[in-house]
């Protein structure tokens, strides 16, 4: 079980995770999800902000997987309600999750808690402290309830994906129709 830092009061992120079709939440996306609640409840977080759009690979319902999220909480006997609930429906990947993060950061303070699996957490540090380098950092881990066939799939996509972005030394960005590279910031993360 993760320790939690319960005086801080900043944003908590949930990243987006599978649907079905008719916009069932997957077990990873419920264990976010159910990890982030309390969470946010705990610290009366400003801001619970939900990440995660529409693709091929987690969401082709009629709705982004960020509004499924947001249907799940507010139906949620212990969510009390104190945070805003801020949707980034925009996203289809970590980088985009990030960007679209820091989009709506304005009124959510400096400090962020993300919440991820246990198997996405490193590359998620990699690009968020990259993307929101101004920002202090909490990543925070739930166990995935996957079979290990599939742990085992994940976690070498994942190992992939960190060679490739370490081996590029940062994070490429569109901007005005052009790729820049955000360099990785060496910092810890809380």
């Amino acid at each position: 079980m993760n320790n939690f830092k319960t005086d801080l009061s900043g944003a908590v992120v949930v990243l987006g995770s599978p649907n079905d079709p008719n916009g069932r939440l997957s077990l990873v996306a419920l264990s976010r999800i159910n990890l982030a609640i309390p969470l946010c409840n705990q610290r009366s977080a400003s801001s619970l902000i939900l990440t995660g759009g529409f693709g091929a690979s987690f969401n082709l319902s009629q709705d982004p997987h960020s509004t499924h999220l947001r249907r799940y909480v507010e139906s949620h006997p212990s969510w009390t309600g104190g945070s805003a609930i801020l949707e980034c429906s925009q996203s289809s990947n970590t980088v985009e999750d990030a960007l679209g993060v820091r989009s709506v950061l304005e009124t959510s303070g400096n400090h962020i808690c993300v919440v991820t699996s246990d198997y996405h957490i490193e590359r998620s540090e990699l690009i968020f402290n990259a993307l929101l380098p101004d920002l202090t950092i909490e990543m925070v881990s739930v166990p995935a309830p996957i079979s290990d066939e599939e742990r085992a799939q994940l976690e070498q996509h994942e190992q992939h994906a960190i060679t490739a972005l370490k081996k590029q030394g940062g994070i490429f960005i569109d901007q005005g129709g052009s790729q820049t590279l955000i360099p990785f910031h060496h910092r810890q993360s809380l």
